[in-house]
C-alpha cells in the first residue's frame, strides 16, 4: 500500500453500517456457540492411568486389570474426552491369563478429563460394565496452599507458534484498517501488488503457525509426533478444532490476497484508483473483516478468561486481543508511511494525528479488558506469588511503557517534532507486549484452591481407605499424603453429573454436589486431632458426589465425623478413625488370602444392611471352606489397588484394602495368628458385617 498527500473523501453510508452489524452480529454468535457399579463377579482390580488419577502427559494404552479372568466383548472398551467427544481406541487384546485388558491409543490425547467405560464377560458368563476417569494434564493438579504455575509440555514452542499467529493477525489487522485511518487523515492510498503480498505473507505466517499450534496439541508437547496425526485428529478435541478453524481463516485471508494480486495490472490500478470513493470496495473491505473476526474470536473461547469466566471473558478477551493487534498493526503501517512519506510531512502529520486519536480510544480499551481479563484468571493475592502473575504484572507494565512512549509521540506532533524514533520504540514495546500474551497462553494459571476440581488429585504414597454408610448413603474415604478425599454413594444415582456448589448446612465446610438430574449430595466433615482439636474442613467438589481437601496428617488416630446426605435419600451422621502414618499391606493381604485358602473349615456369621436407620437384619450363620469364601470377595486373588496396615493391641492388626473404581472398601482385622476374625465390607448400595469362628485345633 502506497500513501500521499492528496485529499481523499470516504463517506459513511448505510450499507457499510448495515455490513459491520452483520460482523458484529457474526461476532457475538461465535462467542455464545461456543454407568452404574461394576459387578462383584469381575472386579476391576487396577487401571493405568489410575482409576480417579492423572497423568501429566498422554498415556500410549489403556490397560485394566482383573482379579479373575475375563472375555471381551464387542464393546469391551470405551473412551470419551472432555468435550464428550470419542477417544479413538485400537482393538483392546487379552494377556494370556485373560486377567489383563489392553488397548493402544490411535493418537496422542490432549489436556482434559477422560472417561473409560468397560463392558467384559466373567468366568461366570455374567456380563460385567463399569466406568471410572482420569485426567490428562493439570486437570488433576492438587490443592495447595500456595497457588503454582503448571507449564504444560511444549510451553516453549507453543508460546513461539502463538506469538507468530498473534503477530501475524496484528499485521492483516492494520493492513484492513489503514484506508480509513487514511481517510480521515486526508491521505490517498493505492493499493499495490507489493502490498497484497505483504497480506498474503503474513496470512501463511499465521496459517503456519496455527498449524504448528494444532500439531503440538495433537502430540502432547510435540510438533513433530503430533504432525503424524494431524490429518484424522483435526478435529478430534476441541483445542484442535479451533485452531483448525484459525488456519483456515488464514488460509482464506492469504487466498483473497493472492487472488487480488494476480488480478490484470489495469483492472487492479483501476480499482486502486477508486477504492478510497467507492462504496464496493468500502463494502468489500468490511466483509474482508470476518476470518479476522473468526481468528480472534476462536481465540477467544481458547483462552484462560473463557474457561473461568465464559462468555464475560470471552468477550473480554476478544475485545482486548483486537484492540492490540489494532493498535500494532496501525502503528507499524503508520511508521512505514512515516518512513517512506518523509518528503510529505504534512501527510505524514496528518496520518499521525488519526493514528494518534485512535491510539488513544484503544489504549483505554487495553487497559480496561486487560485489567478485567486478569482479574477473572488470577485473584489479586496471586500476582506477586505466581510466575503467571507475575509475567502478567510485567505485560502491564509493558503497555504502561507503550503508553508512555505514544504519549510521547502525540507531543513531538504537537511541537512539530519528529515522531519516528518514539513511534519506532513504540512498536517494539508492543511487540513485546504480543510475546508477553503469547506466553501466558502457553502457561497455566494458578490455582488457588477454591474452586472444584473435575477429579480428584492423584494419591502421594499409600492410601488408606475406610468405608461407612449412613442411612442409605454409602461413604467411601481415602486418605492418603496431605489430602482427603470423600465418595457419597446413593442406589441408583446418575455418577456423571456435575458439581455444584450451594449453600449447605455446614457453612464453607459443607457442599453439595448434582449427581443427576434428581439427586443431589451433601457432606459436612469435622475432622479431629489426636490432640482433640476439631475444626470444620473446608470441601471442594471433584465430581459426582466427590469431595475433597487438603489435610495435613497427625500421628496417631484422627476421628472424622462426617454428616452426608442425599436428595431423595435418607442420610445421617457417622465417624471413621484415620490411623496415621499407614504402611503398605500388600504382603500382609498375601499372607492372609494364603492362609484363608488352606482352611479346610470356618463359621461365617454375616450380618448385611442398605439403610443403617432401619431395624437390624438377623444374622445369618455359615459354613464355609476358606477357598469357598475367597472366592467371593473382591480380595481373593490376593491383591487390591490399595492395602495399608494398622498395627493394633498386642500383635493384632487391621489391613484396610480400596477398590476406588467401584467404591469398594473392606477393613479386615486380624488377630495375634494372623487369622480373620472381622471384616466390614461396604460397596455403593450395602455394608457387610462378618465374623469369623475357627474350629479348635
Amino acid at each position: 500500500m502506497e500513501i500521499s498527500g492528496g485529499p481523499a473523501a470516504i463517506r459513511e453510508t448505510p450499507n457499510r453500517r448495515r455490513v459491520l452489524a452483520v460482523l458484529a452480529s457474526f461476532v457475538l454468535a461465535l462467542l455464545i456457540g461456543t454407568a452404574s457399579p461394576a459387578s462383584a463377579h469381575a472386579t476391576l482390580l487396577f487401571a493405568s492411568p489410575s482409576a480417579d488419577g492423572g497423568v501429566a502427559t498422554s498415556p500410549s494404552d489403556l490397560v485394566l486389570t482383573f482379579d479373575s479372568p475375563v472375555t471381551l466383548q464387542a464393546q469391551a472398551l470405551r473412551a470419551s474426552g472432555p468435550s464428550g467427544s470419542a477417544v479413538h481406541l485400537g482393538t483392546p487384546t487379552l494377556s494370556t491369563d485373560r486377567r489383563t485388558m489392553q488397548a493402544a491409543l490411535s493418537a496422542p490425547i490432549g489436556i482434559g478429563v477422560y472417561t473409560v467405560t468397560w463392558q467384559v464377560t466373567a468366568s461366570d458368563g455374567d456380563a460385567v460394565t463399569g466406568t471410572y476417569r482420569f485426567a490428562v494434564g493439570p486437570a488433576a493438579a492438587g490443592l495447595s496452599s500456595s497457588p503454582r504455575t503448571v507449564q504444560a509440555p511444549g510451553a516453549l514452542s507453543t508460546g513461539i507458534a502463538r506469538w507468530l499467529l498473534f503477530a501475524a493477525l496484528a499485521a492483516i489487522v492494520g493492513s484492513a484498517v489503514t484506508p480509513r485511518l487514511a481517510a480521515r487523515a486526508r491521505v490517498s492510498i493505492r493499493t499495490s501488488r507489493r502490498y497484497d503480498q505483504a497480506v498474503a505473507a503474513a496470512a501463511l505466517t499465521g496459517m503456519l503457525a496455527a498449524l504448528w499450534l494444532l500439531a503440538i496439541q495433537l502430540g502432547g508437547g510435540s510438533a513433530l509426533h503430533g504432525a503424524a496425526h494431524m490429518g484424522s485428529s483435526a478435529f478430534a478435541s476441541r483445542p484442535a478444532a479451533i485452531v483448525t478453524v484459525e488456519a483456515a481463516a488464514f488460509a482464506v485471508v492469504a487466498l483473497a490476497a493472492l487472488l487480488r494480486r494476480r488480478m490484470p495490472t489495469a483492472k487492479q490500478t483501476a480499482e486502486a484508483a477508486s477504492e478510497h470513493t467507492s462504496l464496493a470496495g468500502l463494502t468489500r473491505q468490511a466483509w474482508a473483516l470476518i476470518p479476522l473476526a473468526v481468528i480472534v474470536g476462536a481465540e477467544s473461547v481458547r483462552a484462560h478468561p473463557h474457561e473461568y469466566g465464559s462468555f464475560l471473558g470471552a468477550a473480554t478477551t476478544f475485545v482486548h486481543l483486537a484492540s492490540v493487534a489494532l493498535w500494532l498493526g496501525a502503528l507499524a503501517y503508520a511508521v512505514a508511511f512515516a518512513i517512506t512519506g518523509r518528503p510529505d510531512t504534512k501527510a505524514v502529520r496528518r496520518l499521525w494525528r488519526a493514528y494518534a486519536r485512535m491510539a488513544a480510544v484503544l489504549l483505554a480499551t487495553v487497559l480496561v479488558s486487560g485489567v478485567t481479563a486478569a482479574l477473572i484468571v488470577v485473584p489479586l493475592s496471586d500476582l506477586l506469588g505466581t510466575g503467571y502473575g507475575q509475567l502478567l504484572l510485567v505485560k502491564v507494565g509493558l503497555v504502561a511503557v507503550a503508553a508512555g512512549l505514544a504519549a510521547t509521540a502525540r507531543w513531538r506532533l504537537h511541537t512539530k517534532r519528529l515522531v519516528l524514533p518514539s513511534a519506532r520504540a513504540e512498536a517494539a514495546v508492543l511487540a513485546v507486549v504480543l510475546a508477553a500474551s503469547a506466553t501466558l497462553t502457553a502457561l497455566a494459571p494458578p490455582k488457588t484452591g477454591t474452586g472444584d476440581l473435575a477429579v480428584p488429585p492423584p494419591a502421594s504414597g499409600p492410601v488408606e481407605s475406610l468405608g461407612a454408610r449412613t442411612g442409605q448413603v454409602g461413604i467411601d474415604v481415602q486418605a492418603s499424603d496431605g489430602l482427603l478425599v470423600v465418595y457419597l454413594t446413593a442406589p441408583g444415582a446418575d455418577e456423571t453429573g456435575a458439581a455444584d456448589q450451594g449453600s449447605p448446612e455446614g457453612g464453607a465446610a459443607a457442599a453439595v454436589v448434582n449427581a443427576g438430574p434428581s439427586t443431589s449430595y451433601k457432606l459436612a466433615v469435622v475432622a479431629a486431632d489426636p490432640s482433640g482439636n476439631t475444626r470444620k474442613l473446608p470441601l471442594h467438589g471433584c465430581g459426582s458426589g466427590c469431595y475433597v481437601t487438603p489435610m495435613a496428617w497427625a500421628k496417631g488416630d484422627s476421628i472424622l465425623t462426617l454428616t452426608a446426605g442425599a436428595d431423595t435419600w435418607t442420610g445421617g451422621r457417622t465417624t471413621v478413625a484415620v490411623s496415621w502414618p499407614p504402611t503398605p499391606g500388600d504382603t500382609a493381604l498375601s499372607k492372609l488370602t494364603a492362609a484363608l485358602a488352606n482352611t479346610p473349615h470356618m463359621t461365617v456369621i454375616e450380618q448385611v444392611s442398605s439403610d443403617t436407620t432401619a431395624s437390624p437384619t438377623a444374622p445369618r450363620t455359615l459354613d464355609l471352606s476358606g477357598p469357598y469364601f475367597l472366592n467371593a470377595e473382591p480380595y481373593g486373588s490376593g491383591k487390591a489397588p490399595q492395602a495399608t496396615s494398622i498395627p493394633g493391641p498386642g500383635d493384632s492388626s487391621t489391613l484396610l484394602l480400596g477398590y476406588p473404581a467401584e467404591h469398594i472398601t473392606a477393613r479386615l482385622v486380624l488377630d495375634a495368628q494372623g487369622h480373620l476374625v472381622r471384616e466390614t465390607l461396604t460397596d455403593p448400595d450395602h455394608v457387610t458385617v462378618r465374623t469369623f469362628e475357627y474350629p479348635e485345633t
